[in-house]
């Protein structure tokens, strides 16, 4: 597994997006490879922050649109 699909595949698996298959391939991966264990704790560590970000602010069209879709629909 290279660097780059390392990378790809941890935030894939983090965020639920991975397949079942691709899954069990990384998790393999991750327990013979004991930096490629840290880098994904990393990555779980870095999105969990991420995650925990407020969202942007809605401008008061989008805030209408938001309440009203199908006003403008």
């Amino acid at each position: 597994m290279t660097r780059l699909n390392l990378a790809e595949s941890s935030l894939l698996d983090i965020s639920g997006e991975l397949g079942e298959n691709a899954r069990r391939r990384l998790h393999r991966h991750l327990a013979v490879k004991p930096g490629a264990a840290v880098k994904y704790r990393d990555l779980q560590q870095a999105y969990g922050r991420l995650k925990s970000l407020p969202g942007p602010m809605l401008t008061p069209v989008e805030e209408l649109l938001a309440t009203a879709p199908d006003a403008f629909g």
